[in-house]
């Protein structure tokens, strides 16, 4: 059965959107946002999505409890179990299932624009190797034995599924259950985008050329965008106590593609005893504010962690290469709020050009960081975003007290623009970034998401939002 948790959960976290106050105008798709092009084009992150609304469908307890498996809609005429059926223009971008390997394998077949035979077929097993559903795009995770409660299998897709008119999924099996003994395994979940219309729009075939998207998900860890940057460096530095250091202040335009920084005397304290903060064309209040773990996509430094956009390593090696546009000034500073001198070995910013129709962009901001607490049986709001914009990534780190330790089942519930029901959603934190059995095998990657911690407790997760962003 699925771990239950909510004994007591303590979490830090933060939500990075793009965004810009104001209201959303009505927009036509255009050709370059959606699918294929959209995944491979990280200089667009910064473009607001206009009209366009990211959805979910997926084994959620419909009564708000823990029973987060039985994965299905309603069975069709031919006998087949419907797990996904939506009408009008969209694009799937993440699919996962779970399944204990006692569990009878499905069949899924996709069914588009409303034909009655399927454009694609693919088995459980095939997810990783059968093309387009090949690494690193697609691929399959089996976890431990974990004291005769598991093996699961996970199977996870970030292959982009557009359709012009609707989209159908179903499965051989009934997917259902949380017994292993039963054979029985019912998780899982499709993010999707849904469109106002269909132009320009071209249906999944399970031909497209997927080569630009393998190429840049296998050099994860290096910068993505491809430009001529200035780049300004820095060498070795200390920061004692409560010192605060700008690394770059630009007074013009220009986009930060990448900073990367390197910590001398690093530790894991320094994940959250670092802060970086981050001004845009001078405004008041900082855009970006909290620590260098979370900015990085890590806060506790047990392993190495490499996503397409985030990255640290224990020996102190950071990166960060979201586009970060700004008009007329931008500003980075780290501030040392632990007790004692820090060194900070290097430092090095690319600026590029800004080319970014102002109108039609946001900056990259950080939710209000939410510091560590007690949430006992209780839902913890973790962050709160105004305005307009799209979130691009999540990161949240838990804590659980022993001897309560599991903490994994905590639902990830996102609400979009005032809506009670929540848009996107997760049976337990670690299906939002795609394991689904716990946190008990640190470090997991992939180039969208991953975690790092000890088994179980404490963790840290990061959801990358490659092609499924948020827009609000």
């Amino acid at each position: 059965m699925k771990r239950k948790a909510f004994i007591r959960l303590l979490a830090v976290t933060a939500l990075f959107p793009f965004s810009v106050t104001g209201n959303a105008y009505s927009e036509t798709v255009s050709s370059k946002s959606y699918g294929l092009s959209r995944m491979t084009d990280v200089a667009r992150f910064p473009v607001l999505d206009r009209e366009m609304k990211v959805k979910y469908e997926g084994s959620i307890d419909k009564k708000g409890g823990n029973a987060d498996w039985d994965w299905s809609l309603y069975q069709d005429k031919k006998g087949e179990w419907v797990i996904f059926d939506v009408a009008g223009a969209g694009c799937i971008y993440n699919m996962v299932q779970h399944r204990y390997l006692s569990s009878e394998e499905p069949v899924f077949r996709f069914y588009f624009d409303g034909e009655e035979t399927p454009r694609f077929t693919i088995r459980l097993s095939e997810f990783g190797e059968k093309y387009p559903f090949t690494e690193p795009q697609a691929s399959c995770y089996i976890g431990p034995l974990d004291n005769g409660r598991g093996p699961i299998r996970v199977v996870r897709s970030f292959v982009p599924m557009p359709f012009r008119n609707g989209c159908r999924i179903t499965s051989s099996v009934k997917l259902e259950g949380p017994h292993r003994d039963k054979g029985q395994g019912g998780w899982g979940h499709v993010v999707y985008h849904s469109y106002p219309t269909a132009q320009g729009i071209e249906t999944f075939t399970g031909k497209e050329d997927y080569s630009s998207l393998v190429r840049q998900w296998k050099q994860t860890g290096v910068d993505p965008k491809i430009g001529k940057d200035r780049m300004f460096r820095m060498s070795e530095k200390k920061l004692a106590s409560g010192e605060s250091l700008s690394i770059i202040d630009v007074h013009e335009g220009g986009v930060i593609n990448s900073l990367k920084l390197y910590m001398a005397d690093m530790n894991p304290d320094r994940l959250q005893d670092v802060w970086i903060r981050v001004k845009w064309d001078n405004h008041e209040e900082e855009d970006v504010l909290c620590p260098i773990g979370c900015f990085f996509g890590n806060s506790l430094g047990y392993n190495n962690t490499r996503y397409l956009l985030m990255g640290a390593t224990t020996d102190g090696w950071f990166y960060n290469y979201f586009p970060m546009p700004f008009w007329e000034r931008a500003h980075v500073m780290l501030e040392n709020r632990s007790g004692e001198t820090v060194t900070l070995g290097f430092v090095e910013v690319g600026v590029g050009e800004n080319s970014y129709d102002r109108e039609n962009s946001g900056y990259f901001r950080s939710s209000d960081y939410y510091i560590r607490k007690h949430t006992p049986g209780a839902d913890s709001p973790i962050a709160s975003i105004k305005g307009t914009g799209k979130m691009v990534a999540a990161h949240v780190t838990c804590y659980g007290e022993r001897p309560h330790i599991i903490t994994c089942e905590g639902d990830v519930r996102i609400h979009i623009d005032g809506i009670k029901t929540p848009q996107v959603e997760s049976d337990g934190s670690e299906s939002y970034i795609c394991y689904g059995w716990g946190f008990p095998t640190p470090a997991e990657c992939n180039p969208s998401g991953g975690y790092d911690g000890l088994s179980d407790n404490p963790w840290s997760m990061t959801r990358l939002c490659l092609g499924d962003s948020y827009p609000f």
